[in-house]
């Protein structure tokens, strides 16, 4: 429902993808506009997160075990031990590596001292929002575009409606990276986008169909860090049903929903998987969600995790422990 999006008109160069001028305008939601009241908290809080947000807590807080640790169950003596760890640091310091290298360096940057102007000012198809919540809705979207780019960007969708969903896709089996997994719609940056939103939009489009116009967005959640090394950008955003998702079977096997408020209470699990490091494999476990058959895990139980601290104040400690023979 119109009423419930800020839609401001921004100059193209900033927002626009090469690919599509679809891109051109993207709509910021705001917690009064949201009926649901968790929701709408989540909303709120994330919002509050995106515009005031340190460095420090911008970077996601888990609490996991690096390579170099899994490497030590294996490693009996320290001199192995100091060696399994300076290829950790070099397996994921910007420095040592040219793939993340300059999107670290631009994390780190902070934010660009430049701040988007908006030409004659911003523009509302809702002319019953007050003057102050166009300003904050163009803070938002302001503090979004000139946020430094991440490697990749995913887009977290829920519905807003009167019981909220949250959207998942569970890779293609036959993919070379995370096949099989379950993850949140999205992928790796493209020089065209401009920014995080517009990566995270192109690639929920190109996995699921959903209409960019469709998305109300909410703001962003901290960075996650790939096991790949590759800086990931959660978008927070809104959907109102009806909408027809179809899965790009080229990536996507399935499209499912969680179910909102569940999740927001729902106690993680231990998911224990095979890991392999230095030619040798052992069982190690992970906190995960079930949810409709399948294993929410990895860099997208992460920012699940950073979502509900966000929004709920829940803690969740994020661990790869190995599993011993006895466990």
């Amino acid at each position: 429902m119109k009423s419930s999006i800020e839609t401001l008109l921004v100059p193209q160069n900033l927002y626009q993808n090469e690919h599509s001028p679809r891109f051109e305008e993207l709509a910021v939601v705001l917690p009064e506009q949201v009926i649901h009241p968790k929701l709408r908290q989540l909303v709120e809080r994330v919002q509050q997160h995106t515009l005031h947000a340190t460095f420090k807590q911008d970077i996601a807080d888990t609490k996991v075990h690096t390579q170099a640790q899994l490497a030590a169950h294996f490693q009996g003596n320290s001199q192995d031990n100091a060696r399994a760890t300076e290829q950790s640091k070099s397996a994921h310091n910007p420095s040592h590596s040219t793939t993340t290298d300059a999107a670290v360096d631009g994390i780190q940057s902070v934010l660009k001292k430049e701040v988007a102007t908006v030409k004659g000012g911003a523009h509302t198809k809702n002319t019953e929002l007050s003057s102050g919540g166009i300003s904050r809705a163009q803070r938002i979207l302001e503090k979004l575009v000139t946020t430094d780019n991440a490697d990749a960007a995913v887009l977290v969708v829920i519905t807003n409606e009167a019981h909220p969903k949250m959207l998942l896709t569970r890779r293609a089996a036959h993919l070379s990276s995370h096949a099989g997994e379950v993850s949140f719609a999205g992928g790796k940056h493209d020089t065209g986008d401009g920014n995080n939103v517009v990566t995270a939009l192109r690639e929920a489009c190109e996995e699921t169909a959903l209409p960019p116009s469709k998305a109300q967005i909410v703001g962003q959640l901290p960075i996650q860090v790939s096991k790949k090394g590759l800086v990931v950008r959660p978008i927070v955003a809104l959907v109102e049903p009806p909408i027809t998702y179809v899965p790009e079977l080229g990536e996507i096997a399935r499209i499912f929903w969680a179910d909102f408020e569940t999740l927001i209470e729902q106690p993680t699990t231990d998911h224990i998987l095979p890991y392999t490091i230095n030619g040798q494999t052992l069982n190690i476990k992970t906190p995960s969600w079930r949810v409709d058959g399948e294993v929410v895990w990895g860099l997208t139980g992460r920012v699940l995790a950073g979502l509900l601290q966000i929004g709920f104040d829940r803690e969740v400690t994020w661990y790869y422990e190995p599993v011993d023979g006895s466990d």
